[in-house]
């Protein structure tokens, strides 16, 4: 009876909140699950999709009173931007809310209901730790949130010998030693994984939470999965050509890259390919119809971005890392690109789940290249690799429910269930999406010769002794021999793999990873020394009687500091020497 009296007082107390907020008239069943449950001091674990309003569960929870007089909402998330979103989401609800840093004697105080922080802050930091402890808290404290979960195992936790990125999410639990006995945690996430469900429990200290689930499968986003010849971009003409053609009228596009280095280079590809058409007027970065958004990118380029992706400003095209994206509501994202695989299916999961959360029809892309899966995780690499005839959402999915289902027709599911649909009985009238239908095969050469290990082996060496030359020619910049000479490892193998039909210089051009017709000469040299069937090289080459060798073409090389406007850092906590690259407009800005 008693049970019953609460459940029923619960809903009363939710339903008279709804009737005071602007534009929210019902909660979803899963929201009102979740949302009980914390108020009424349970742990609840809400595995609900992107888009779906996790946000608002605690947004609303300090509202619903239950005669406890101004309760205190504590907000643990993982990045500041996020942090801002939600203050500014939650003022629009007349939640009073606030960001650690902003108003420090105010929060202390219990001034406000929601209290935004960084793990940091509460695990390491003394002050905040007795805050937690103090008087106000202990009576006012109705429960902690820890947004963005999957993010406590997979940063607070270190790997291969290698520290933790973030070890305060892996010591959240501390946090239920500070506060008040039987105070509640309510973790939220779109994408962990059904094995980290029991590490998230574990770290959070949470065995007894009551779980809830929704399918994070977005029926209104259409999958596709496309393989590319060795690092060629273009895959992406067709945005190169919307925004030509349709400029501020575009929707929004997000290009997702792995690394600091690849998003700089496609930038650079874009803004070489656009020309004038890279900005809507002038030439200054407030009018780019492209940016960039990575965790060094300037404050003032973010704040452009993000304004952009919510409707005020000039910017359709975003090139970024996972930086952006996570928790943040951009509702007018049409089309997600992953360059290259992510690192592991939740991050798909999360990039993914960055289009069409208006709830119209959308499109995400993962563009890849056999190469990039050498080092790639397992589950990503049987999401990619799997049988052509296998629906891609369901190889997704499968990671984070039992059962997944595909859209029907298949036309709207997926690149795979495309090629199988016969929605109109004995074919399927619906074309291919741009961004799937374009010609990506090089015409190889007629010749190609056979070639054994040995002589892999050789041109392997004689590849290892150029690169070595070029090393002790150039100036020690502190920094790796690739970024110095633009010839590396990766070079090597490709050529090593493609050996079997170099004969012209326009194959190693079109087909290898090379930016210097110097590098380019001497690939075709070593292939034609190695093998003795290019009679024609040096005439290739311009190295016939009576001709010098040319002078060195200057080619846009992406390690090279002064071909970017506005200067280049390097991060400490990107992956492995990435370059950190800024855009720019002309040298004056407003």
């Amino acid at each position: 009876m008693a049970a019953a009296q609460l459940d029923s007082r619960v809903d009363s107390a939710i339903a008279s909140v709804l009737q005071e907020l602007d534009g929210i008239t019902s909660l979803k069943p899963e929201q009102v699950d979740a949302l009980k449950s914390f108020v009424c001091g349970r742990d609840v674990l809400a595995l609900l999709p992107t888009g779906f309003g996790k946000s608002l569960i605690y947004q609303i929870a300090p509202l619903v009173k239950l005669g406890r007089t101004n309760p205190i909402v504590i907000v643990v998330s993982p990045l500041v931007a996020l942090m801002e979103d939600q203050v500014r989401e939650a003022a629009k609800l007349g939640v009073k809310a606030v960001q650690l840093g902003n108003d420090d004697e105010g929060v202390i105080n219990g001034d406000y209901q929601l209290v935004y922080g960084g793990p940091e802050r509460f695990v390491l930091q003394d002050k905040w730790r007795e805050m937690l402890s103090s008087a106000v808290y202990s009576e006012r404290l109705a429960g902690i949130v820890v947004d963005e979960v999957h993010v406590t195992y997979k940063w607070g936790n270190g790997s291969k010998g290698k520290p933790a990125f973030r070890e305060a999410f892996s010591r959240l639990g501390e946090l239920r030693s500070l506060v008040r006995q039987g105070t509640p945690i309510l973790a939220l996430t779109a994408s962990a994984e059904l094995q980290s469900v029991q590490m998230v429990k574990r770290i959070l200290n949470m065995d007894a939470a009551r779980v809830v689930k929704a399918s994070p499968n977005r029926l209104n986003i259409r999958l596709g999965l496309v393989p590319i010849p060795y690092d060629k971009m273009v895959c992406l003409d067709w945005i190169i050509k919307k925004i030509r053609n349709e400029g501020l009228d575009m929707e929004c596009i997000i290009i997702y890259c792995r690394s600091l280095k690849a998003v700089g280079k496609v930038f650079c590809h874009l803004k070489s390919e656009l020309g004038r058409d890279a900005w809507v007027t002038g030439n200054k970065s407030k009018n780019m119809l492209i940016g960039m958004y990575h965790s060094a990118t300037l404050d003032r380029y973010k704040e452009r971005v993000v304004n952009s992706l919510l409707g005020n400003g000039s910017c359709r095209v975003v090139v970024a890392t996972t930086a952006l994206g996570m928790g943040v509501n951009f509702k007018n994202v049409g089309k997600i690109v992953l360059y290259g695989p992510p690192e592991d299916p939740e991050n798909i999961l999360q990039m993914v789940g960055r289009a069409g959360r208006d709830g119209s029809d959308a499109h995400a892309v993962l563009y890849y290249y056999r190469q990039q899966l050498i080092k790639a995780d397992k589950s990503v690499k049987e999401f990619v690799e799997g049988k052509d005839e296998t629906c891609i959402r369901k190889r997704l999915y499968c990671n984070f429910e039992d059962n997944p289902v595909s859209v029907q027709p298949g036309h709207s599911c997926c690149t795979a269930c495309h090629r199988k649909c016969k929605c109109t009985g004995s074919v399927c009238p619906v074309t291919f999406p741009e961004y799937e239908s374009f010609e990506f095969l090089l015409k190889l050469p007629v010749r190609a010769r056979e070639v054994n290990e040995d002589d892999k082996s050789f041109v392997r060496e004689l590849m290892y002794q150029y690169k070595d030359s070029l090393s002790n020619q150039s100036v020690s910049l502190m920094t790796t021999d690739v970024e110095c000479t633009g010839f590396g490892e990766e070079l090597i193998e490709s050529v090593v793999e493609h050996s079997c039909h170099i004969f012209t210089l326009e194959y190693v051009k079109r087909t290898q990873p090379v930016f210097s017709r110097r590098h380019a000469h001497a690939i075709l040299l070593i292939i034609g020394e190695v093998f003795e069937d290019i009679p024609d090289v040096k005439m290739q080459l311009g190295l016939g009687p009576k001709s010098v060798e040319p002078k060195e073409e200057i080619v846009f090389d992406y390690s090279y500091s002064e071909h970017f406007d506005g200067g280049l850092t390097v991060s400490d906590n990107e992956s492995d020497n990435d370059w950190v690259l800024y855009e720019c407009g002309s040298e004056e800005e407003d």
